[in-house]
């Protein structure tokens, strides 16, 4: 396979070309081609692309910044972007066109915080869908990389030392290192897809066997979750589970509008309130709208919609603590605050608006999916339920209400049906009806 497999990198040569020209070389010694997408933002003369072109292996090409500029400038309606942002659509537009004929099989940027940014906004893109491999060789690793990250699956390399223009033993093993992942990566990665052309579903080895069913999960969510992995398996389907921490619901509404799920189980709806009341877990506005905007069958639960998630103590407001809320410290680094009643009826509204705004998205020609909500009237999570911390049977009913009282006003969601079971979210029952009720919905729609 070797000279197969092609690697994008991105970054500023005028100021790195000792560090891209480093990564070249190693991928080429692996078996990979790569193409650079200079992201230079300043002219430079023709002396200096020649000697940027003598730098690389002859199996390397280079996309200059003026061809970027110019491809990103034909999307540019306004006249307002500045010349960054035009070129990050230059790279987003060179790389769509290499992904649909085959010749590209990972990206991977080597940089600060300006390389990082707009190489992973490129990354970020839809189109270049989870499996793809994506790197970013960092001096931003010991920051918050979620902006980076964002829902995506870039990998996150430290540099170490910076990528500053000069090569030193430090960065020569680190990047080094980073190459050999990314030739890795891609080439097991084209290895596997061989014979697969149907690039909406990027799967290793081919169509998947079972149909994937999505799944929201908490740690105070885990036994329900787990049971009803169970009954999925056994009927037929392949749970995929997502971490409800913000980047999990990200992630998990980013891949059903790739067409990735036959059904959703949003068990764990805690995102929301995070969103709504300020927590630090928030999957953003547009959480619980994505399976209904692509037709997806769904049954939703408000697993741990009794708490607003902060970090350590310290870092709850000092609001709640003056209102005397219950305060409940998970661990030394997540503390949770009891939603009031009067929150919780405003979150069951918002959880039925978000599926209405999806709703109203999808195309008129679709019929909607269906969508049933299933509410554990014993407790929504781990530390909600008679005899714990966060036991509220007011704040439960008015969540129940909102929702109610949704459905009443929204005519998108006229026919969504509300279940009650006189059960704790984490019974087995509970976790048993749930999964049997999403595969009965699917198994009707295929």
């Amino acid at each position: 396979m070797k000279g197969d497999v092609t690697i994008a990198l991105i970054g500023p040569l005028n100021t790195k070309l000792a560090e891209y020209s480093h990564a070249a070389r190693l991928l080429s010694s692996f078996g990979c081609r790569s193409t650079l997408l200079d992201t230079t933002t300043i002219d430079t003369d023709e002396r200096w692309q020649s000697e940027l072109v003598q730098s690389l292996p002859t199996d390397s090409s280079v996309i200059s910044p003026r061809q970027l500029f110019k491809l990103g400038l034909a999307e540019d309606d306004d006249g307002r972007s500045n010349l960054t942002a035009i070129i990050a659509r230059g790279c987003l537009a060179t790389l769509k066109s290499m992904l649909t004929t085959d010749q590209l099989d990972g990206i991977a940027s080597l940089g600060g915080s300006q390389t990082t940014s707009l190489a992973a906004s490129v990354m970020r893109d839809p189109a270049f869908h989870v499996g793809l491999p994506k790197l970013c060789l960092s001096t931003m690793v010991a920051s918050d990389t979620g902006s980076y990250v964002g829902e995506s699956d870039i990998v996150m390399f430290p540099s170490i030392v910076d990528i500053s223009g000069t090569l030193n033993q430090i960065s020569k093993a680190v990047v080094f290192n980073a190459m050999a992942a990314m030739a890795g990566m891609a080439q097991r990665r084209k290895f596997e897809l061989i014979g697969n052309k149907d690039s909406s579903i990027e799967t290793l080895g081919g169509q998947p066997e079972r149909p994937a069913i999505a799944v929201s999960m908490f740690g105070v969510t885990t036994a329900c979750v787990t049971k009803a992995d169970s009954v999925l398996v056994q009927k037929g389907y392949e749970p995929i589970v997502f971490h409800a921490t913000g980047s999990g619901g990200k992630s998990m509404e980013r891949l059903c509008t790739q067409g990735r799920f036959a059904g959703v189980l949003d068990i764990t709806t805690t995102e929301l309130v995070d969103e709504m009341l300020g927590g630090v877990l928030s999957a953003g506005p547009s959480r619980l709208t994505a399976a209904a905007s692509q037709n997806i069958p769904q049954v939703v639960s408000v697993g741990a919609m009794d708490m607003i998630n902060f970090g350590r103590y310290d870092t709850v407001p000092s609001a709640f603590v003056e209102q005397g809320r219950r305060i409940h410290r998970h661990n030394d680094q997540v503390t949770l605050v009891r939603t009031s009643v009067e929150e919780s009826r405003d979150l069951g509204r918002r959880m039925v608006e978000q599926i209405a705004k999806g709703r109203e998205s999808r195309r008129e020609d679709l019929d909607r999916a269906p969508v049933k909500i299933f509410f554990p009237l014993k407790g929504v999570s781990a530390i909600d339920g008679e005899g714990l911390p966060f036991e509220d049977r007011e704040a439960r009913m008015a969540l129940l209400e909102g929702i109610r009282e949704g459905i009443r006003e929204l005519e998108a969601a006229s026919d969504i049906e509300v279940i009650e079971r006189e059960s704790h979210i984490n019974d087995a029952s509970f976790a048993e009806d749930a999964a049997e009720a999403l595969a009965q919905l699917v198994s009707a729609r295929r």
